[in-house]
């Protein structure tokens, strides 16, 4: 039945078969007990089939009759047994390499995070199991429920777009995304990156690089403080408010790319810098725009803060000199020297206390504030300017 409607017209020739590997690859490695291999066949809107060899069906037979629940009543010992000698066979499914949706996974298969890549994986198997009509009442549950799953996340996929469009179209309101005209005390840095706490020690990496010596910038994330009572607006005014940009970009965030896209699509001059792991860049999957822009690399973000910070340093740095046009202009503009936290806890001399580093936080937003502080002043927090004053 299977091959009266299936035309296998030739397999591929190996320069237009190698385009289509990595993505077999993949699809072995998320999908366990599978083998896969691309064929050009008819009709195209079929994506996969499985095909069965003459004794991989007669084993599938003889599976489905040793589950028969009334012969195991009789026979169930037995069947046992023989149900214990027969092997458990990969699957082999061929893809249809004309195939519109073979051809877009095959593209931008690594662009899509693994959950969402190894959840069409297991649609695309259960539609070739559809269609070679091997469902069992257990498998039908399952196809079942894996079908569920991928609609329910079609629909919070459309709705992370919808709010994404959103957003964009106020991002691109220059009155709101307009750079802040006011002059320059202190430099503030708005760190774009992804709401997970796996991106902490590269969080963490750049307030120790920008926070310090020789910058003293602010660094600032979105859930840092909240400067409005939307979303939206609240991100607005991050970026209204900032003078430099370091967006962390190796999973392709959407979320990242909508605030990058706010910025880059109002003609803004503000200097916007890259952050990437290196899987992401031996992948080479890298946004065009960024193309002529400064990319910081690092190895991982399970590294330690201090090795990511290390790793960013000497890519800002040759010989001990700082080679960035963009960074050497901020540090020219500014003015003052923002004083947080990263900065004070670097001073080990002072070995500060966490609420002396606190109350110093709360009441002088620069360095030269606390400088110019009267000792009185100082005493009356618990320190001193030793160990600070440099």
């Amino acid at each position: 039945m299977l091959f009266g409607r299936i035309s296998i017209l030739r397999c591929l020739m190996p320069s237009h078969s190698s385009s289509f590997q990595i993505f077999l690859d993949v699809m072995c490695n998320l999908v366990n007990m599978m083998m896969a291999s691309t064929k050009l066949y008819a009709p195209a809107k079929v994506p996969a089939i499985i095909i069965e060899s003459e004794g991989e069906k007669i084993e599938r037979d003889i599976q489905k009759l040793l589950n028969s629940s009334e012969i195991h009543e009789n026979f169930g010992g037995v069947l046992d047994k023989l149900s214990n000698r027969l092997v458990v066979r990969p699957v082999h499914m061929t893809l249809n390499s004309s195939n519109r949706l073979i051809r877009l996974l095959t593209e931008h298969g690594k662009e899509l995070h693994q959950n969402d890549m190894q959840s069409i994986l297991t649609v695309l198997y259960d539609n070739a199991l559809l269609y070679s009509h091997q469902l069992t009442e257990r498998s039908m549950n399952i196809v079942y429920d894996d079908i569920v799953q991928m609609m329910t996340r079609l629909v919070e996929v459309m709705d992370q777009l919808k709010v994404a469009n959103d957003m964009i179209n106020e991002l691109q309101n220059k009155t709101m995304t307009r750079p802040n005209a006011d002059p320059i005390e202190y430099i503030r840095l708005f760190m774009i990156t992804p709401f997970d706490d796996s991106y902490k020690p590269v969080e963490t990496a750049v307030r120790q690089v920008f926070e310090r010596a020789p910058f003293y910038f602010q660094v600032q994330l979105a859930r840092d403080s909240y400067k409005a009572d939307t979303l939206v607006k609240n991100i607005q005014c991050h970026i209204a408010d900032a003078h430099v940009f370091v967006a962390e970009i190796s999973e392709l965030n959407p979320n990242v790319m909508m605030e990058v896209g706010g910025i880059l699509i109002s003609d803004d001059t503000r200097p916007v810098f890259a952050l990437r792991d290196k899987d992401s860049r031996e992948k080479g999957s890298a946004p065009v725009d960024f193309g002529d822009r400064l990319t910081f690399s690092y190895d991982r973000r399970t590294d330690s803060a201090e090795l990511i910070a290390k790793q960013i340093k000497d890519q800002i740095y040759k010989e001990g000199r700082l080679v960035h046009e963009a960074l050497k202009e901020l540090k020219k503009a500014r003015k003052k020297r923002f004083l947080s936290r990263t900065l004070l806890e670097g001073f080990r001399e002072a070995a500060l206390r966490d609420d002396a580093i606190e109350m110093i936080c709360r009441k002088f937003a620069a360095v030269e504030d606390f400088l110019d502080a009267k000792e009185g002043r100082l005493e009356t927090l618990g320190v001193t300017k030793k160990g600070l004053s440099e």
